[in-house]
Formats: C-alpha cells, sequence, structure tokens
C-alpha cells in the first residue's frame, strides 16, 4: 500500500484520538517481555555498529531546519507542560543501577591539573554574530528593556576600553599607588556626560562616538579611592 501524504495525515490523526480516548493502547500500561526487550537490544545494537548505517542516520537530517511555524508549534505544546520528575526523589534502586553504571568509568579530567583552560579563550567574536546577538530577532532580545548604560557598559567594547586604561597603568591605583586588587577605570570626564553632549540615544550612535572609547579620559583607581573620589571623601575635594 503506497502511504500518500493524507494517508499519513489520517493515520497520524487517529493515533492522537486513540492516545487520548483508549487508557489502553498502544503500550500504555504494559511491559515487553525479557525476550523482546533482548530482541530489541540486539537490533539496535547491530545497527549502529554498522559505519555506513550510522553515518545514513547522521546525514538524515544534516542541515535540516525546523520551520517558525514548527517551532512555534512545539513551544506550545510544552507550555504548562510539568516535569515527569518533578518533586520525585530518586529511589535507592535507581541510585544503585547508577552507581553500578558508571562504575569503572574514567572521569574525562581525569590526570588535568590546574585550572581549565575555557575552550574560547583568547578567541574574539565576529561582528556578525556580535550584531545577531544585539539583533531584536535574538533569543537574547528582551523587547529593549536594558537601559543604554548598561548596554554599553556590558558590551566588549567597554571592557576592551577598561582593559587598555589598566594595562597602561599597569593595573596601578593612580592615588593611593595600590598594585592590583579590586580596580576600576574611572572617568575623568562623567560618562554620563558624554551620553549627554553627543546626543547618544542607541547603541550604534554609542559605538560611533569617539569620545566615549578614549583611554585618555580613563584612569585606574582602586575601589576605595574611586568611592571617596567620587563623592569627594579625598580631603573635600575631587581629584577628577
Amino acid at each position: 500500500m503506497k502511504q500518500t501524504k493524507e494517508w499519513i495525515r489520517k493515520r497520524i490523526e487517529s493515533i492522537k484520538i486513540n492516545v487520548k480516548t483508549n487508557p489502553n493502547y498502544g503500550m500504555r500500561n504494559k511491559n515487553h517481555s525479557i525476550k523482546t526487550k533482548l530482541k530489541m537490544s540486539s537490533s539496535a545494537i547491530k545497527r549502529f555498529e554498522n559505519i555506513q548505517e550510522r553515518n545514513k542516520i547522521a546525514n538524515s537530517r544534516m542541515g535540516m531546519k525546523f520551520t517558525p511555524e514548527h517551532l512555534e508549534n512545539l513551544k506550545l505544546s510544552h507550555l504548562g507542560q510539568r516535569a515527569w520528575n518533578k518533586n520525585i526523589k530518586m529511589s535507592e534502586k535507581v541510585k544503585i543501577k547508577n552507581s553500578i553504571a558508571h562504575k569503572n568509568q574514567i572521569p574525562w579530567n581525569k590526570g588535568l591539573k590546574g585550572i581549565m583552560v575555557a575552550w574560547n579563550k583568547g578567541k574574539r567574536m565576529s561582528e556578525e554574530i556580535r550584531q545577531k546577538q544585539r539583533d531584536s530577532n535574538s533569543h537574547f532580545w528582551k523587547g529593549g528593556v536594558s537601559k543604554l548604560n548598561d548596554l554599553i557598559k556590558h558590551s566588549s567594547e567597554y571592557k576592551q576600553w577598561r582593559k587598555s586604561i589598566f594595562e597602561r597603568d599597569n593595573y596601578t591605583c593612580l592615588i593611593c599607588g595600590k598594585i592590583g586588587g579590586k580596580i576600576n577605570a574611572h572617568h575623568i570626564k562623567k560618562f554620563s556626560v558624554i551620553i549627554e553632549e553627543n546626543q547618544i540615544k542607541t547603541f550604534k550612535e554609542a559605538l560611533d562616538c569617539l569620545e566615549l572609547w578614549d583611554t585618555n579620559n580613563g584612569v585606574t583607581l582602586c575601589i576605595e579611592c574611586h568611592y571617596l573620589n567620587k563623592h569627594g571623601g579625598l580631603n573635600g575635594n575631587q581629584i577628577w
């Protein structure tokens, strides 16, 4: 019998109806026999031992993408669903099974000493990817609720600006001479003043403003001196 699209559609509808109305449909409230389980296991092992078969399965979905409609349907289908294992504690029997299953397994990081190096350390994110993350279509987008100041100060450009100042000042507070520790990059001309004077309204405008990224407008201060300088606690006056 040729399985046309219409036949498949009707078959799916029939299954959906049976699942909803028949409590004993399919394998509900039933268990496979030990013999059947062994046959299923043996069949799966043989199938995946074959390299060609494994490649065939892997390549069958390569490059496939869900349509926006399908993604939306998936989202709606899971709305309000409760995780099957929520508030369910693992039984002692399952704990023992897990313990036996992991016995004699070698941890992936065994023999590796010291601090682990991140896979992306030293790699800069491309401008294309950064732009995508800032776009309203990105899954990071929250409807534009972030303030412009936060958006700027959490950007990679701002982090690079701070790093340049720290390196220039050798990570040393220019007031008390403390080296290292918790330090801040202080704006000589206030950050808010630059934003206001240049009438910066968007992140793109901020990127194009040269004054905002001028390292000569920044100095390294430790947290204590930064606070005192900001609130006039250094002999009652601000140094910068």
